[in-house]
């Protein structure tokens, strides 16, 4: 079964600052990304996971 599948990264103003997945992926199973966070400042971040139409989201607090 495919799968469409998106992750992003926002700031808090709702900004996008990283669109880590935007593709179909095949079936289940495990699946990887990664933020290079280098050049993003310190501070509160979201993630948002959609799948399929079905969206979770996530904090992220990057520190040095």
């Amino acid at each position: 079964m495919w799968r469409s599948v998106g992750m992003t990264i926002h700031d808090p103003a709702g900004r996008t600052v990283a669109t880590l997945l935007d593709r179909t992926v095949l079936g289940p199973g495990p699946h990887h990304a990664r933020w290079e966070a280098t050049e993003a400042p310190c501070g509160l971040y979201l993630a948002r996971l959609e799948v399929d139409g079905e969206i979770a989201t996530g904090k992220i607090l990057r520190v040095r």
